[in-house]
């Protein structure tokens, strides 16, 4: 009867403990039936038909996250991200954000999206490894769309249009993104604010040069229908000038719907410098604004956004504008439906301003989550 108790007592033990620790495996795919038309300004039509493929909204992504209770109102945590592409089965983030150093030409990586390890608990979370900058965290508060993959504030505030790229943006998720190498942390949330620092050392520093360097940070407010960031970066290459930004943004809801402000301000020091994102000397001005309107189940989002760029020797600033809107309809929890367009249009940067150059993307997509 001892050796039953006895025994008893250690699988309950081994399963409290189990109990203790949880891993989740999560993603979602995202595919698009997708139109891009683009003119140039000199009359030029560049469509290459109808094309399937990822992420018309957000890219597909898979991954795994876990915690382990560690006693005292602490936790350990991980998160693996990967990206793929549906339509061919190949993985889909290789290398974007800031890398120290940057990966090898034509390298993917395994979990470019996600792949860090920490602690959360009354004091905040801290993060290592790879993972979504301070600057990044704050987007999207002020964008109707949600800052999706082909919306007005991507592709002109945090992007650039077609031939024609910003100071400083990626043509994609708009910033660094995601940084390698890096330790975020994450306060707790105290009478509706909150913030996220994040640092990252470069790993390349040689005799004669300084390592490279990212820092940024961002201060969120959200209390009842108002909602606020400001997030602010600063990246240092090994050589070369410093590339900063900023972005002030909100959303109120009224109720019958929800409006959206955003306003961003970007500079790259004098001389112009290759690095991963940044290769124009010059200053980025932009602003936005939207409103998401529920229609029964499904919504509506508008919104519209326009860049001036000003490049160092250039007499005529580049200038960008757009307008999008996207309908959403759940078919589920974990299923939706939608359509979205985006026009936009833009003069680039010279001696003498140029005719503009247009460009039109429409797709209907469906999303699910698992």
């Amino acid at each position: 009867m001892k050796k039953s108790l006895v025994a008893i007592a250690a699988l309950a033990t081994v399963g409290a403990a189990f109990a203790q620790s949880s891993v989740t495996l999560y993603g979602r795919m995202d595919m698009e039936v997708t139109s891009k038309v683009y003119t140039s300004a000199a009359g030029v039509k560049s469509d290459a038909g109808m094309m399937l493929q990822n992420g018309g909204l957000l890219n597909s992504r898979w991954g795994m996250t876990g915690t382990e209770d560690l006693g005292g109102g602490m936790k350990a945590i991980f998160t693996l991200e990967s990206g793929f592409r549906p339509d061919d089965g190949i993985i889909g983030t290789g290398g974007g954000g800031v890398h120290h150093p940057s990966p090898a030409a034509g390298q993917a990586l395994l979990f470019g999206r996600v792949t860090q390890v920490g602690l959360t608990g009354g004091f905040g979370t801290i993060k290592a490894g790879r993972g979504y900058a301070a600057y990044d965290s704050s987007t999207g508060v002020g964008d109707s769309q949600g800052a999706t993959n082909y919306t007005p504030y991507t592709l002109v505030i945090n992007g650039g249009m077609t031939g024609l790229p910003s100071v400083h943006g990626d043509g994609g998720t708009g910033g660094p993104g995601r940084v390698s190498n890096s330790i975020n942390y994450i306060s707790p949330t105290v009478s509706g604010f909150s913030g996220q620092f994040t640092w990252s050392p470069g790993e390349n520093k040689t005799a004669t040069t300084d390592a490279s360097s990212y820092t940024g940070f961002n201060v969120m407010y959200s209390n009842g229908p108002l909602s606020l960031a400001f997030g602010q970066e600063s990246v240092a290459p090994s050589v070369g000038p410093t590339n900063s930004a900023y972005l002030i943004q909100g959303n109120y809801d009224l109720g019958m719907a929800k409006v959206y402000a955003l306003y961003k301000n970007a500079e790259m020091g004098a001389g112009a410098l290759a690095t991963n994102y940044y290769t124009i000397a010059g200053k980025d001005d932009g602003y936005g604004f939207g409103v998401k309107i529920p229609a029964g189940p499904a919504n509506i989002q508008l919104s519209y956004a326009t860049m001036k760029t000003t490049k160092t020797g250039m007499a005529v600033a580049q200038e960008v504008s757009a307008f999008g809107a996207t309908v959403e309809y759940p078919l589920s929890k974990r299923t939706m439906a939608y359509a979205e367009m985006v026009n936009m249009k833009g003069t680039a940067a010279g001696a003498v301003k140029p005719a503009e150059a247009k460009q039109e993307n429409f797709g209907v997509g469906l999303v699910h989550k698992f």
